[in-house]
Order: structure tokens, then C-alpha cells, then sequence
């Protein structure tokens, strides 16, 4: 029921950000002031896209032939799995349950994605922070291409948009830490802007919504703006639990606190299928150092 994925080619804006490396300057103070990009970490990005798409996905993760979504790409190689933390329930949340795995090699699930996202985000996605150049060291310098790739691959921020939400949440002298990377990925699943507009068109008073028709505008606008296919039951499980406390009627504050998690959700589950899909690939004898993370 869901839409295929597509795919829109960035157009260079290297004169709109705040740094404006591009603009043309005094050879002299062009050299002092050009930042030399860090190294990049040898893990594919999209361009492992079309290998692991081609993997048969029925088991993998427990998604179906049906779910093939477009997913983000894999964190770097060698990654260790990082233990799930305790969680505490979300203010305004459905109260998470509290899980632990056995031992480092037990992976994240579907279930331990819905019953503990901020969990689930610590495990992968902070996993990914440690594998960027100083991840290890707790900063990892604004500069990093790497960084900035995965958090607009895995978010709504933009290319433009990338130095002013850094700078907002680091110092340009120590870099990003952890819990600054997590922080732009949970804030900006989607945009603001966007589930508004979706919502005006949906309500009749600019003001609320019946819950029924909030279900329907929830799948129809993650399928529009994240080109996700999903089976009708994963999106039942998804819904289930994001609007676990909503009324007869949903107003427009609700909506978009919906449109946020149900955008968290759909993005982490894509991130983890490409990891178990990276990892049967790697398994199978194929591209060396491509390696699930969960």
C-alpha cells in the first residue's frame, strides 16, 4: 500500500550556508580561512543503495517482501554494539518499557523500536556517532563531512540549513558531542512546515481533526514525504502506538507532536533494515567492512 521510493538530486547551495567556502576571496585570506574537510570513513552512503535493495528482505528484521522501503545508509564498519539503555517514560509519551539485552550481540527489534524509541536512538544511532573522526573522544569537529551527510541523509535538515542547526547545538571550538547529534535527529524528523500545510488540508476548522481522519493523514503524509512501504500491519503497530492517548478529536499541537514521532519511527526502522540487510550482504561474502551496527 505503500508508494516507491524516490530520490531528488541536491543542487549545490555552497554559497547560501553560514561558512560560504565558495565565495571568492583574497587568495591570502582564502587560505587562512579555508577549513580542511576531515576525512571521510570508508562506509558506503547511498551508493550501497542499490546492492542491498536487491536482497531478498523477507526475514530480514522481520519486514515482509512487501517492505522494501528506501532506507539511509549504514554507519561505518567495525562499530561496536552498544548496549540498549534503561528507559524513562516520555513526557507526553506512552511509558516505555525498560529493556536490556542479554549480552552485545542481541540486536534492536521492531517491538524494542515501539516500545522504546529514545532507547532504540541511543543503541544505533549513537553507535554511528562513535565510528565519525573524534566520535570515540565525545566531539566530532563541525566540519566533519561524514556527520553532516548522516545527520541530513537521516533527517529533515537541508544542506543549507546544516551550519546554523550545528551551531546551535555545540561550540565550534569543541565540536558536536552525543548528545547534540541525537538531539537534531529526534527534533527534525520532519519539517514543521510540512505537517502544518498537510494538516490544513486535511481539517474543515484550520483548528482539529477526528481521530480517524488523523490515522489516514498520518500514513498518507509519512508516505509522501518519506516514500515509505510498509506493510497495512507494521503501519497498524506504528499508529498503535503513536496515538496510544488521542481523544475523538486531534488538534492541530497533537498532530504535529504525531507527525514528529511517527517520522522517528519510520526513519529508525528504515536505518535498521539497511543494517541488517548490510550485515546479510556482509555475510554472504559480499562487499568486505559493509556491517549492520544492531
Amino acid at each position: 500500500m505503500g508508494q516507491n521510493a524516490s530520490c531528488s538530486v541536491e543542487e549545490c547551495h555552497c554559497q547560501d550556508g553560514l561558512l560560504q567556502f565558495c565565495v571568492p576571496a583574497d587568495p591570502h585570506k582564502e587560505t587562512q580561512s579555508t577549513i580542511e574537510p576531515t576525512p571521510v570513513p570508508s562506509y558506503p552512503m547511498q551508493a550501497a543503495l542499490p546492492e542491498l535493495a536487491r536482497l531478498p528482505v523477507q526475514g530480514v528484521f522481520g519486514f515482509t517482501a512487501e517492505e522494501n522501503a528506501f532506507v539511509a545508509a549504514p554507519p561505518p564498519p567495525g562499530s561496536p554494539t552498544a548496549g540498549f539503555p534503561s528507559s524513562q517514560p516520555r513526557s507526553g509519551g506512552s511509558p516505555q518499557q525498560a529493556w536490556s539485552p542479554a549480552s552485545p550481540q542481541q540486536g534492536v527489534t521492531i517491538d524494542d523500536i515501539l516500545s522504546n524509541l529514545d532507547g532504540a536512538e541511543e543503541v544505533l544511532y549513537g553507535e554511528a556517532f562513535v565510528m565519525f573522526p573524534g566520535g570515540h573522544g565525545g566531539f566530532v569537529a563541525l566540519d566533519t563531512a561524514a556527520m553532516r551527510d548522516f545527520i541530513c541523509t537521516n533527517s529533515a535538515i537541508s544542506m543549507e540549513d546544516i551550519d546554523m542547526e550545528l551551531l546551535k547545538v555545540s561550540s565550534p571550538d569543541d565540536g558536536l558531542d552525543r548528545e547534540g547529534f541525537l538531539h537534531l535527529l529526534r527534533e527534525f524528523p520532519i519539517s514543521d512546515g510540512d505537517s502544518i500545510l498537510h494538516f490544513m488540508g486535511m481539517s474543515t476548522d484550520a483548528e482539529s481533526l477526528a481521530a480517524e481522519e488523523c490515522r489516514t493523514g498520518l500514513l498518507l503524509f509519512a508516505q509522501e514525504k518519506l516514500s515509505t512501504n510498509f506493510s497495512d500491519e507494521r503501519w497498524e503497530c506504528i499508529f498503535n502506538t503513536v496515538m496510544w492517548d488521542a481523544d475523538v478529536t486531534v488538534m492541530m499541537e497533537q498532530w504535529i507532536t504525531y507527525c514528529k514521532l511517527t517520522c522517528r519511527i519510520v526513519r529508525l526502522l528504515r536505518y535498521a533494515q539497511v543494517q541488517k540487510l548490510a550485515s546479510h550482504q556482509d555475510g554472504a561474502g559480499g562487499r568486505p567492512g559493509v556491517r549492520g551496527g544492531a
